[in-house]
Formats: C-alpha cells, structure tokens, sequence
C-alpha cells in the first residue's frame, strides 16, 4: 500500500516538478514535452504557474489516473496510466524516425539518427567526443561522457 501511494505521488508531482525545472522559456525537454506541460499547467496562460495552478493540474491528471473514481490509484490504474504514456512515447520516435514511412525503424534509420545525434554532441566537429561535449545546451538529462563531473572512466 505504501508502495501504490509513493507511486501515485510520483505520478502526480513529477510532471508538475519538471515542467518548473525547465521555465516559462526553458529546453522544452526531449521533443518539446516539458514546455507543453508547463503550458499545460499554466491555466491562465500568463507564463507563470501558482501553486493552485499546480494543484488543479496534479488533482486533474489524479482524477485521469483514478479510471472507477474511487479516490486511490490502483496497481491496475497505475499499470494502464504508464501503458498508456509508454505507447505514446514508441508512436511519437516511431514517427520521428521510420523516415520511409513503412511503420517500423531498419538498422539504417536508426544508424542514421545516431550519427545526427553524434555529430550535435561534436561541437568541435573533430568526429571525436571529449568530455564536456555530451552536453547540450545545458541539459540537465544529458550529463556528459564517463569520467566527467565525477563520473568513472570506463574503457
């Protein structure tokens, strides 16, 4: 039980915790998710959220969650909430990167992704990553190559 609350917490605040961390005029996260959701929480849209905002927001996607509306958060609710994020996250890279359309990602598309990805992280352009060029605009999700920022090397 304390698990499901911690879990439905979770669910809750994080997505309120990172819409804050990245600001009114921040990153956007992968694929603009995090700007969206501060747009979202933003009930007033005057660029600013308050914490009834929040609250609105948090009790709101509760309430999405809470499918039979008996005010708690099942393991089952929980299970089909993520389910449910899960497939819109593999339908949004799926469209993102089968380029040829025929539903599904080949070797060379996703090869191809890779070395877009390589080539933003090499911002010398010397087709060598060094420590402090896995960084991308100050991104906290991205934190660099191994040994960096007290991360061990690894060979």
């Amino acid at each position: 039980m304390k698990r499901t609350l911690i879990i439905a917490a979770a669910l809750v605040t994080i997505p309120v915790a990172g819409a804050f961390a990245c600001g009114s005029g921040g990153h956007g996260g992968m694929h603009g998710g995090k700007q969206a959701t501060f747009q979202a929480i933003d009930a007033d849209k005057d660029g600013k959220v308050t914490q009834a905002e929040a609250q609105a927001f948090g009790d709101a996607r509760f309430a999405k969650t809470d499918t039979d509306g008996d005010g708690k958060l099942s393991k089952a609710e929980l299970e089909a909430s993520m389910q449910a994020r899960i497939a819109e996250h593999v339908a949004k890279r799926l469209a993102r990167m089968d380029t040829d359309g025929d539903g599904a990602i080949s070797a060379d598309e996703a090869r191809a992704k890779g070395t877009e990805r390589f080539a933003r992280m090499d911002q010398n352009s010397d087709g060598v990553l060094e420590p402090g060029e896995g960084r991308r605009h100050g991104h906290k999700g991205h934190k660099g190559m191994p040994g960096e920022a007290g991360k061990p090397a690894t060979k």
